[in-house]
């Protein structure tokens, strides 16, 4: 019901995918040509953003920017403050984290980035959704401590019963 208040709000937002979600917005005017509207043909993690975003923000935020969690992260993307900073500087944009809180495109821009940023390290669906919610030191601890389950070490399932509740929720609701 939000995202399609949304649409309605912003219509270059009608860009939708298959499943009747809102996808990626075109970049903010002083990101465009550093934030690509569209994939790279060889780029499966960026790929793989997209498709999961509209997903993630119903989950994250149920598409509110003005929503902000217990840890204090924020927007649709529900991003703390170490992951927006790193995402920014990947992009080779300015961090504002008054904007993180209240341009839900941006919010959303650098999510997106993030979370492209977490499959590139893992190669990874499921590892990748993990990182994001749980934490990339956190996924790195327990992969050193039972394997990866991306190189076959354990299975996903074995992997997952080692994962917090939320974030093994988490996983299987994107």
């Amino acid at each position: 019901e939000k995202m399609t208040k949304l649409a309605e709000d912003k219509p270059y937002l009608k860009d939708l995918m298959p499943n009747g979600r809102i996808g990626t917005p075109p970049a903010q005017p002083n990101i465009r040509g550093i934030v690509s509207d569209r994939p790279q043909a060889n780029d499966k993690h960026k790929t793989w953003a997209q498709q999961v975003a509209p997903s993630q923000i119903q989950t994250e935020s149920g598409g509110d920017q003005s929503a902000v969690s217990p840890k204090g992260n924020v927007g649709v993307m529900q991003l703390g403050e170490a992951a927006a900073k790193e995402a920014a500087a990947a992009l080779g944009i300015a961090y504002d984290p008054e904007r993180l809180k209240t341009d839900a495109d941006y919010n959303q821009t650098l999510g997106m980035q993030y979370q492209t940023l977490m499959f590139k390290k893992y190669d990874d669906v499921n590892l990748g959704l993990a990182a994001y919610n749980w934490g990339p030191g956190k996924v790195d601890a327990l992969i050193a401590k039972i394997g990866n389950p991306a190189k076959q070490e354990v299975t996903w399932e074995e992997f997952a019963e080692q994962l917090p509740e939320e974030t093994s929720s988490y996983v299987q609701k994107i």
